[in-house]
């Protein structure tokens, strides 16, 4: 129902993406946020509606709401492959460029996104030149993006890493010595920054004194002294599910307090979990593992505090148990529809009704 996925599509209300700061280990992705409205663009109009132009009206509107540095290069991919007639690229390109000019300070974000940019502006160019369009606005556009942003404020881990190996100067040397034209090239005194703030600030798992416990316990459950993985023989020893039911005690005394925060030991102890169900042979010690799994997770507050946190463990459960030799990833859906959680059951449903590809074959 390609007009119904079109009203859903426009129903989207897209988040705030405010800049990142310098102490910020994590940027933005939104790719998948394009992919589908290239796909709207594609499929969702009819001949009619293209005579009108409608959906490079569509595009515009979108290109007109770019806010972050994250979204240029998906951005330009779309103008780029859209198969847009000369007057319909002109005014996509103008769109864009409108944006490029106008992205904030947020040397996090643009350290980052730069070499995707790279790549897709040169797509771009191409396009425009095969339309027959000359490209020296959207080359100067991009100059002026890159000293704009190199020349301003820098992040301690970004400006200190500017030698010819990093993202930002191998984009910088492709602009000199292949797409310049006859654009100016970009000199050494006009990408230096003008002031250096944080690094990126990284709260480390596996730091507290029973979190450390935690991990050379699961260690031990999983490789041999000297390092090698167990086999399935060996983790079907009385010894090491002796081994297993004394972690499973000391990981039940793990309690939240011990961790910098609810959301810090709600991840450790989800991984632990996800572990475990792969390491433990099926049978009831398995299904034990699995039912407090679930339990865990159905009570975590973290769903209402940080709701796509919580998810993506329930997620990367059933990928991994899906991946994993007698993983039995219908055990698990049972356990997610019996949860008694509202998320998990119907997650488990829409899994039973219509399968996920397993993320490798996407």
């Amino acid at each position: 129902d390609k007009p119904r996925a079109r009203e859903l599509f426009t129903n989207i209300v897209k988040p705030a993406l405010e800049p990142r700061t310098c102490e910020d280990a994590l940027v933005y992705d939104v790719d998948d946020f394009y992919q589908t409205l290239q796909q709207v663009l594609a499929a969702g109009f009819t001949p009619a509606e293209r005579e009108k132009d409608e959906q490079v009206q569509f595009l515009t509107l979108y290109l007109s709401r770019i806010t972050a540095h994250a979204e240029l290069a998906p951005a330009a991919r779309i103008v780029a492959g859209q198969g847009l007639t000369p007057a319909q690229l002109q005014v996509a390109e103008g769109a864009f460029l409108a944006r490029l000019e106008s992205m904030p300070s947020d040397d996090r974000s643009f350290s980052v996104a730069v070499a995707p940019l790279e790549q897709s502006v040169f797509m771009l160019a191409q396009s425009l030149s095969s339309a027959g369009l000359a490209t020296d606005g959207l080359v100067g556009g991009f100059r002026k993006y890159l000293t704009a942003n190199l020349s301003g404020a820098r992040c301690g881990d970004n400006a200190g890493a500017m030698t010819r190996t990093s993202e930002p100067a191998k984009v910088v040397e492709w602009f000199n010595s292949q797409f310049h034209g006859d654009t100016p090239e970009i000199k050494n005194d006009e990408i230096q920054a003008s002031s250096t703030g944080a690094v990126a600030k990284v709260d480390r798992y596996w730091e507290s004194g029973d979190a450390k416990q935690i991990l050379m316990a699961g260690k031990a459950l999983r490789f041999d002294p000297q390092g090698r993985p167990l086999s399935d023989a060996a983790r079907n020893t009385r010894e090491w599910k002796s081994g297993l039911s004394d972690f499973l005690q000391e990981m039940e005394s793990w309690k939240p307090t011990a961790e910098p925060s609810e959301a810090d030991f709600f991840h450790q102890k989800a991984i632990v979990y996800e572990a475990l169900l792969e390491l433990t042979p099926s049978g009831g010690e398995h299904d034990k593992i699995l039912n407090g799994y679930v339990t865990f997770l159905a009570s975590s507050d973290l769903q209402q505090e940080q709701p796509v946190e919580w998810f993506c463990h329930a997620y990367s459960t059933l990928e991994r148990l899906r991946n994993t030799n007698a993983g039995q990833p219908g055990n698990l859906l049972a356990a997610f529809q019996g949860s008694g959680n509202a998320v998990l059951s119907l997650y488990a449903g829409l899994e039973q009704i219509l399968p996920s590809k397993p993320y490798y074959a996407r």
